[in-house]
C-alpha cells in the first residue's frame, strides 16, 4: 500500500513538473515574439487536409512549418502515406511531444530547429502552416521551396492565393485556409 501511494505521487509530480514546463516553454516563447504552440483546432486542421486532397494527393514530399505538438502532421502521415512529412517545431517540449507521437508513422519525421534553416536546401511539394503574422514575411522568403502553401489564418504579406477560404467563427475571430499556387505566386511577388 505504501508503495502504490509513493508511486502515485511520483507519477502526480511528474505530470505536474511537464505541464509547469509546457507553461514555462509558452511563456517563453511570447516574451521572444515567437508563435506559441498551439494545438490546431479539429475544423482548421481537416480544412487543410481537405485542400491537399483536391489539389495534391500525389505529393511526395509535405512540411508542416511550426509543427507544435505534431498533430497536423501525423494527421498528413496518415492521410497521405506515400507522402514523406516534416514537422519542423523551434521549441522542445512540443516537438518532443510529436517525436514520440509520431513514432508509428514510418513516413513521417519531426525537427528541432529552426524551420527555415531545415528548409534551406530542400524542395517540398507542400508546405502548411499556421504561424503569427509575424512570421508570415520570412515564410514568404522561402516561397520558392514550395510547389504549394497552405497557410491557416495569416495570409503572406505580398502574394494573392489562388483560394481563400472562409471557415467558422469562433472566440479567436473568423478562420481562413490561404492556398499558394507557388508557381504563380512566384510571378505575383517578383512583380510587386
Amino acid at each position: 500500500m505504501k508503495l502504490i501511494i509513493i508511486t502515485l505521487i511520483v507519477l502526480l509530480y511528474l505530470i505536474c513538473l511537464v505541464l509547469f514546463a509546457i507553461g514555462v516553454e509558452q511563456v517563453f516563447h511570447l516574451i521572444l515574439g515567437k508563435a506559441p504552440s498551439l494545438a490546431s483546432q479539429n475544423k482548421l486542421r481537416e480544412a487543410a487536409l481537405q485542400q491537399i486532397a483536391r489539389d495534391s494527393s500525389d505529393a511526395k514530399t509535405i512540411i508542416d512549418i511550426g509543427s507544435g505538438w505534431g498533430g497536423l502532421a501525423r494527421e498528413i502521415a496518415r492521410r497521405f502515406p506515400n507522402a514523406r512529412v516534416y514537422g519542423a517545431e523551434l521549441f522542445p517540449m512540443p516537438y518532443l511531444y510529436s517525436k514520440l507521437r509520431g513514432i508509428f508513422f514510418k513516413n513521417t519525421k519531426f525537427v528541432l530547429g529552426n524551420a527555415f534553416k531545415f528548409m534551406k536546401n530542400q524542395n517540398f511539394d507542400i508546405g502548411i502552416t499556421y504561424l503569427l503574422p509575424e512570421q508570415m514575411a520570412q515564410v514568404q522568403e522561402y516561397h520558392k521551396h514550395f510547389k504549394m502553401l497552405i497557410v491557416i489564418d495569416f495570409p503572406l504579406p505580398d502574394a494573392q492565393p489562388v483560394r481563400k477560404i472562409k471557415l467558422h467563427r469562433d472566440i479567436l475571430g473568423q478562420h481562413w485556409i490561404f492556398v499558394y499556387d507557388l508557381r504563380d505566386a512566384k510571378r505575383e511577388i517578383r512583380n510587386a
